[in-house]
Order: C-alpha cells, then structure tokens, then sequence
C-alpha cells in the first residue's frame, strides 16, 4: 500500500484517500471546551499537548491517523522514547485505533458546510 502525502512540511501526514489529497480542509473545526476537559481530566501536559496535536493532524489529514509510531510521534512533536510511554495513554482517548468519532463528525459537517456553499455560488441555493 502506498501513501501519499497530505501536506508538505515537518508536519506531513499520509494517507490512502486521493480525495483528501484533493480537498482542502477549512480553516477551523467547533473545540468543545467542557467535553474536552471531560475526555482529557486525567492527562498530564505532555500528554494534552500531544492529544491536541493529533486531533489537527487528524482535521488536516480529513481522517484517521495511520498507526505508525514514527510518524505519530512526529505529529504529536515527541520523541520515540517519550511517544512510547505515553502512546497506551492517548491511544485510549480514540474511539478506536486512531479514529476520533467527534472529529468524524465534524469533518462531515465540514463538508456539508463547504458543497453547500459551492452550490449557493454557482447559483443553484438550496
């Protein structure tokens, strides 16, 4: 399987869908103060930090963060020693293995948002 970038730079992350290649994603995404605190009371500030970092990999990415420990511990800016002793920890704040329910969420109203104005400009309002 090969994998093709989606951004250039430190930050670049790889993934399989030639449409998120294509696609931009917007600018910003809804941060939800009161379930963050609630999903991350029990991080330290390595952790949090490293939690924030690939939840806007993921939103750059349009999707799941492949599972490769050298390329999520360059994302979430750690070292491989350090990414290893806290992986089991952030791992277990996904949904499943490095897929974020929430954040699937919001990349399809995203979408939504962005066809719908795309429509509205070429004149056909909905």
């Amino acid at each position: 399987m090969s994998l093709t970038p989606i951004r250039g730079g430190r930050d670049t992350v790889t993934s399989t869908s030639q449409a998120a290649y294509r696609r931009r994603p917007p600018f910003w995404f809804s941060f939800n103060v009161e379930l963050f605190e609630e999903k991350t009371f029990d991080l330290g500030p390595v952790e949090t930090s490293a939690y924030v970092r690939l939840l806007v990999a993921y939103w750059r990415n349009q999707g799941p963060l492949p599972d490769n420990d050298e390329l999520l511990a360059r994302l979430a800016r750690l070292d491989e020693r350090c990414w290893s002793k806290v992986r089991p920890i952030i791992a277990s704040k996904f949904d499943v293995v490095w897929v974020d329910l929430r954040m699937e969420e919001q990349i399809a109203a995203a979408r939504d948002r962005s066809d719908r104005n795309r429509r509205n400009r070429a004149g056909g309002r909905v």
